[in-house]
């Protein structure tokens, strides 16, 4: 299953309709179409999309939401996505929200149209739960469509709609489920946002030494054994030192940087979506990496030749500098967090790739609304001065 665009409708905390577009927008050169995915001969995707803004501007909001409805779609229930659940819950204001999702699957372009809201508590805990309200599977009817022809609602024809009082479909799993019951269509999510405020280890016992390198180039050798219901042993050895036994995860934070910790983990991740394809999601990508280190790993999704499984790396940032890692302006969306989030696609003020950066661009305040407010800075400074 390949997402193509994600339609959310209905929250208030948002200006207006959460677009995402995984697909390519943009006027699609021959040069351009060496880094993006070739969907059906018509549609392309971007294998990378950043989402940039300023702190509190809603970037981990949408990501959070992006995961969601992702889950959604394999079919795990609303209730049961981890802590997504909760969140979800708060952005909603009890009130009834609308999650569209176009993709492809087995050579057809399908719609899922998903209405969520609070339902009745049905194992009597004391807390509401989410239910679908409604649903209907739609299927694009042309084979040979234009590039955006099949974001045509006419050129859909309804394959299903959620049946009523059914006691074999639960309230809150899609009926979407039933499509994807085969492991290899199911869509292959790695989740990082949760590692944001906490740094952390993954459990991985053959780390590839180039990664280790890579990261540091001061350890030769680190070998981690055990887990489950074993006890966990790991082995780490510098250039011209003795070699270190270590048995507690958390005791690697004491020999490695938080840079090399969390390389090992997103790499290690990011190793299994160019492979196998589907989706990373990072917040903050920065996070204790240097840019070199963020720019190969960008550059690895964008290289057909590592990027063999077609895979999708969605992040966010507070650097504008990471938005010029991206060559097409249709793949940055900018978030914005005035009396309500706007997010954007860099492409809708810079129509073309003419050379204009969208660092500059975002620094400048050329989007309007993202560069730091003068007058606040104005006040903190007047406040610094006073004695």
């Amino acid at each position: 299953m390949k997402v193509l665009k994600v339609r959310i409708s209905g929250l208030s905390m948002y200006q207006s309709d959460l677009d995402i577009d995984f697909f390519a927008s943009q006027r699609n050169s021959e040069e351009s179409k060496q880094e993006l995915m070739d969907i059906n001969g018509k549609v392309f995707a971007n294998p990378v999309i950043e989402f940039a803004g300023l702190n509190g501007s809603g970037k981990t909001v949408t990501l959070n939401l992006l995961v969601f409805i992702l889950s959604m779609l394999n079919g795990n229930p609303l209730n049961g996505i981890g802590m997504y659940f909760n969140k979800i819950k708060g952005y909603i204001d009890r009130k009834p929200f609308t999650s569209e999702v176009w993709y492809f699957l087995d050579g057809d372009i399908i719609h899922l149209k998903t209405i969520i809201g609070m339902g009745e508590d049905l194992d009597q805990s004391g807390e509401d739960r989410l239910i679908i309200l409604d649903e209907e599977l739609s299927r694009y009817t042309r084979k040979q469509g234009g590039k955006v022809d099949w974001l045509d609602p006419a050129k859909y024809r309804t394959l299903e709609m959620r049946p009523k009082d059914n006691p074999y479909l639960p309230q809150d799993v899609s009926m979407n489920g039933a499509l994807v019951t085969e492991k290899e269509k199911r869509i292959r999510l790695i989740n990082d946002i949760p590692s944001t405020q906490n740094n952390r280890m993954l459990l991985v016992q053959n780390i590839p030494v180039e990664l280790i390198r890579f990261l540091d180039p001061n350890i030769e050798k680190l070998e981690v054994n055990g887990g489950n219901d074993v006890p966990v042993s790991i082995k780490l050895k510098f250039r011209n030192r003795k070699s270190v036994l270590l048995n507690d995860m958390e005791e690697v934070f004491n020999y490695l940087s938080s840079g090399t910790i969390k390389g090992l983990r997103i790499f290690t991740m990011a190793y299994q979506i160019l492979r196998q394809g589907g989706y990373l999601i990072v917040d903050e990508l920065e996070n204790h990496f240097n840019l070199e280190i963020v720019k190969t790993l960008v550059r690895f999704f964008q290289d057909k030749k590592v990027n063999k499984g077609n895979g999708t790396l969605l992040f966010s940032t507070h650097y504008p500098e990471l938005m010029d890692l991206l060559t097409r302006n249709d793949s940055v969306y900018i978030l914005k967090n005035n009396g309500g989030i706007s997010c954007v696609k860099a492409s809708e003020k810079l129509k073309r790739n003419d050379g204009i950066k969208k660092s500059e661009a975002f620094i400048h305040d050329y989007f309007d609304g993202t560069a730091p407010d003068y007058e606040a800075y104005m006040d903190l400074k007047e406040r610094l001065q006073t004695k």
